[in-house]
């Protein structure tokens, strides 16, 4: 398996420290850019993918693209501008589960991992499912607390109808957890991670990033793949049985 790359380096990472063989990642924003950087790094790392756009029919030549590394793919129309289309990403995250459990992977080998925007869909599955672990990545608490932090003059709280209520649900959350965030992250602040882990039950670990990030977003996007050794020690440390395990 080729080891996965770094979206804003392009350096490889060492593929025996990033192995997400028999897991799914549902990630926002694939039709170009950042998004399909992050969706082709966890493909090559062995994990099956959800990705999604505003059009799916914009998503087609790179699903194929993903087929062709052996991974199974699902494509949705999402659009975060849009209040109907972020509540199907929940259902539609829902039934990409679903169907791996169908398709006869254990829910125990499945590990449920949210980036930003997914985050909040992945912390619903945790408290309806006891998969492996949940891993966060750039995760905010809620939608009306990430909206008001970047929108402080506009009176956002009153009128999101979409939550994501992250921070209520995660004492409902009863497998491992690992919470990652870049300190310098200019898109959601890590603050939100503090909160979200000091409401983890245990067994949880966090990963806090200082390192210098290429990726424009002070690390909300490729400080995970910076830092992937730290993520396999914390699954490690969480998990009942070793990482490699897991995904046999």
């Amino acid at each position: 398996m080729n080891a996965p790359m770094n979206p804003s380096t392009g350096k490889p990472s060492d593929p025996k420290l990033f192995d997400l063989s028999g897991q799914v990642a549902i990630v926002t924003g694939t039709s170009r850019g950042l998004g399909q950087y992050f969706a082709r790094a966890l493909a090559k790392a062995g994990a099956d993918l959800v990705i999604t756009s505003r059009k799916r029919e914009t998503l087609a030549e790179f699903a194929a693209e993903i087929e062709a590394l052996g991974r199974r793919v699902l494509s949705l129309d999402l659009d975060v501008r849009n209040e109907e289309s972020i509540r199907r990403m929940a259902a539609d995250a829902e039934a990409a589960f679903d169907s791996l459990v169908h398709r006869g992977i254990p829910a125990e080998r499945i590990i449920l991992l949210g980036h930003s925007l997914g985050s909040g869909p992945a912390v619903a599955l945790a408290t309806r499912h006891r998969a492996a672990a949940l891993v966060l990545f750039g995760a905010f608490t809620s939608i009306p607390d990430a909206a008001a932090e970047r929108y402080p003059w506009l009176p956002v709280r009153y009128v999101a109808s979409v939550q994501f209520d992250s921070l209520a649900r995660m004492p409902l959350v009863h497998i491992p957890v690992v919470i990652a965030h870049s300190r310098a992250d200019t898109t959601i602040p890590y603050s939100h991670a503090l909160k979200l882990y000091a409401a983890a039950p245990e067994p949880k670990r966090l990963l806090i990033f200082d390192t210098s990030s290429q990726d424009g977003f002070g690390g909300h996007v490729d400080a995970l793949f910076d830092n992937v050794h730290s993520l396999e020690a914390a699954l490690s440390a969480v998990l009942p049985r070793p990482l490699a395990a897991v995904n046999r």
